[in-house]
């Protein structure tokens, strides 16, 4: 047990609330600074010092907060002696992140009391007490966090539409998660599609839905409409797709045009630097939206998911995993195909030598004639031989040497689809055409 009477003895005070917590729970800062105080008026010691870190509406789902870095700091430097806690899930959610602030304050011989808790980690009771602890409390997040998901799952089931906030626009959510077509938003969305199949482009689809009283849309969020396949009925959950939750207002066939239309004004000039605009989807099933970043001397290209908080991935990143897959499969067509024009031509030579045999065997052609047909004939066989085994890498594709319009060119027209995992920035799968 700590000694909280010995003299000087510097303490170090963490507090961490997120806004829900203080909302829903009661975990206040108040609250928890109350009750250490009491705590620590228990003891007749004297502190050379109290210091409180306070992360105030913050999530414990990592280790960057900036008052328990400077808290930790603060102990390596030796500068405190004991940290006090309101409870233990104040340091953090992860168990594995929990061990390595008590492995470090042991290395620095600094004391960890837990108040709720009851907790103590100088003893060995109180070390045991929070392995367990901090087990159970992950537990109970996942426990939740897995029923929720299961309750979500059988909404779907059931036809009706699992998530929440407002419904996509040109939809109504009547009691009990069903899903309704409201006619005025529908009938704006028919006449978006109708513009995009048009070939008109999205900053013009995105002026009319605004004269028309559609706030707040810009050309992204038009993007995102034009894109999504809820609108011809087909939704996706939890990497399943559902065809009877939402009606649809559109059907597949408009979807189709539609996003064809789109992807062709999207190769214009404005768009040259987004190689891979329409052909990334995170695993979730959603098309990425391009975006970029200007930076001193540079602009960056990357792609976000609007279902993953805004998640992004770097255009440079999916190069380097991208393009030698993309050009190696683009070899085995284009070499294919030069390949066997050669050797067709090859085909068609020797063929003709056996013409020329025949007629000279049967008297057509003299041996002077024949002999100088023949030597023509295996020339042009040897000169197409030699292209055959000239026929490189560089001569089929000149990534650097092509110019963005050539690039974007290039990919659009060899790939189908690009699956990404967003949160890890890795490609998934590639789909070639």
């Amino acid at each position: 047990m700590t000694d909280l009477k010995k003299k000087n003895f510097k303490v170090g005070v963490y507090i961490r609330v997120s806004t829900q917590e203080q909302a829903e729970l009661g975990f206040g800062i108040d609250v928890q600074m109350s009750k250490i105080n009491a705590y620590l008026s228990l003891f007749d010691y004297e502190l050379e010092s109290i210091k409180y870190y306070v992360d105030e509406g913050i999530s414990a789902k990592n280790m960057k907060r900036k008052k328990l870095q400077e808290l930790l700091s603060e102990v390596e430097k030796g500068r405190i002696d004991v940290v006090i806690i309101y409870k233990l899930d104040r340091l953090s959610r992860s168990v594995i992140d929990v061990y390595r602030i008590i492995d470090l304050l042991n290395k620095c011989n600094c004391n960890l009391i837990a108040v709720m808790d009851q907790l103590d980690v100088s003893s060995v009771n109180g070390r045991m007490m929070v392995g367990m602890l901090a087990i159970i409390a992950q537990w109970e997040r996942e426990t939740i966090s897995e029923r929720t998901n299961d309750g979500m799952i059988q909404m779907a089931k059931q036809g009706l539409f699992p998530r929440g906030g407002k419904p996509p626009f040109g939809y109504i959510r009547e009691k009990g998660n069903k899903l309704i077509i409201n006619p005025e938003e529908a009938k704006l969305v028919k006449e978006a599609f109708q513009m995009a199949c048009n070939n008109h482009n999205l900053s013009e689809i995105q002026r009319y839905l605004e004269s028309k009283g559609k706030k707040y849309i810009n050309s992204d969020a038009v993007k995102v409409l034009i894109q999504n396949k809820i609108y011809y009925g087909e939704f996706y959950f939890k990497n399943e797709k559902y065809m009877n939750i939402v009606p649809p207002i559109i059907d597949k066939t408009i979807y189709l045009k539609a996003n064809n239309s789109i992807k062709k004004v999207l190769c214009s000039k404005d768009n040259e630097k987004y190689y891979f605009g329409y052909l990334l989807k995170c695993q979730s099933g959603h098309t990425l939206l391009s975006k970029s970043t200007k930076k001193p001397n540079r602009r960056y290209y990357y792609y976000v998911c609007e279902q993953c908080r805004n998640q992004r991935i770097n255009q440079q990143a999916i190069i380097d995993e991208v393009l030698y897959r993309l050009i190696t499969n683009n070899i085995k067509k284009d070499y294919s195909k030069k390949e066997r024009k050669h050797i067709a031509r090859v085909k068609e030579l020797n063929k003709s030598i056996e013409i020329a045999y025949v007629d000279y065997i049967e008297g057509r052609l003299d041996a002077k004639t024949y002999a100088y047909t023949l030597s023509q004939l295996e020339i042009s066989k040897k000169n197409e031989m030699q292209l055959i085994e000239s026929l490189k890498v560089s001569d089929i594709v000149d990534w650097d040497g092509m110019s963005d319009k050539d690039r974007k060119y290039f990919v659009q027209n060899n790939v189908k689809e690009i699956i990404v995992d967003i949160t890890l920035k890795k490609v998934l799968r590639i789909e070639f055409k």
